[in-house]
């Protein structure tokens, strides 16, 4: 691990946002996300916009919002383009909104156990994290 990684971590253990180098975009983990549908990007992104108070809160470009899958981290990743290339489109409606000190996060819900399964089959690859195995 970095050690802006284990910065990052430690700072997280606090309660505290972990400070990124902004000149590294993709940041110190390795994570799978699922990027919307460019449509629905637009439509999230506009209705954020209008939202009052959220002046202060990391705001995503339209092509930029994501769901999180799955970090990776020290993950062996031969297999993920065979793991993904059998799973099914995810099928997710939208929940709540969450707040935290910097962002504003919309919760994405699965309609149907796609995620689950994708996420079960990412756990038993090499080196993934025991904790990811125990949140199943």
């Amino acid at each position: 691990m970095t050690g802006v990684g284990v910065q990052a971590r430690a700072r997280w253990r606090l309660g505290l946002t972990p400070a990124f180098s902004q000149q590294d975009a993709a940041g110190p983990f390795t994570t799978l996300v699922a990027f919307m549908p460019g449509p629905l990007a637009e439509e999230i992104a506009s209705s954020v916009r209008r939202l009052p108070g959220v002046e202060g809160h990391i705001h995503y470009p339209p092509a930029q919002i994501h769901m999180t899958v799955r970090n990776l981290d020290g993950v062996e990743l031969a297999e993920l383009p065979d793991i993904l290339s059998q799973a099914p489109a995810l099928e997710l409606r939208t929940g709540r909104l969450c707040f935290t000190p910097a962002t504003l996060l919309l919760e994405l819900v699965p309609t149907e156990p796609t995620l689950r399964i994708i996420r079960s089959k990412l756990d038993e690859l090499s080196g993934a994290s025991p904790f990811a195995r125990a949140r199943r």
